[in-house]
Parts: structure tokens; sequence; C-alpha cells
């Protein structure tokens, strides 16, 4: 988990500084007083901010689940390889023990 949250963890401060920042450049074009101004930078840093961190969660918990599948693969696979293994293994005793009662 530490790497991908490594991955996501600037992913709110990303969205929060893009929200707030066209909020801005929209302020500063329509030319509005400064406490409005203000007043949107504000909200737009707070619903912003939310959002961003709504998005990390989502893609942590797909992150997670994708992990877990693919431990569930790779279990299954070392599973299928022991049992082989061990058909393998079985065959080869029987074949040593024919062999020792032949001699």
């Amino acid at each position: 988990m530490k790497k991908d949250s490594i991955r996501t963890k600037q992913i709110p401060i990303l969205v929060t500084l893009s929200g707030a920042g066209l909020a801005c450049l929209i302020s500063v074009i329509q030319g509005v007083e400064f406490s409005i101004f203000f007043r949107r930078l504000l909200v737009s840093v707070i619903v912003f901010g939310i959002i961003g961190i709504a998005v990390r969660i989502c893609l942590e918990i797909g992150f997670k689940l994708e992990r877990e599948e693919e431990q569930k693969k790779a279990s299954m696979h070392d599973a299928d390889d022991v049992q082989i293994t061990e058909g393998i293994d079985h065959d080869h005793s029987h074949e040593e023990s024919d062999e020792d009662g032949q001699s």
C-alpha cells in the first residue's frame, strides 16, 4: 500500500490547486471585488479539496482491489505449480521403487 499511496498522495493537492487557479483566473477576468474574489477562492479550495480527497480514496480502493486480485492469481498459480511438482515427484518415487524391486 505504501507504493500506491505515494502515487495518489498528491492528487488532492493538484485538484485543489487546479480548481483554485481556475477560480482566480475567472475572478481576475471578470474584475470582481476583493471580497468576492476571496470568497470564490475559499469556496473553490474547500470544494476541490473534497473532490481531490474523494478521487484519492477511490483510486486507493481500486489499487487495493487490483493488488488483492493479483495476489489471488499468484497464489493460485503457485498452488498449481506445487501440485504439478508433487505429482512429478510422486511419479519419480514410484519409478525408483519399481527399479529397486526389479534389481
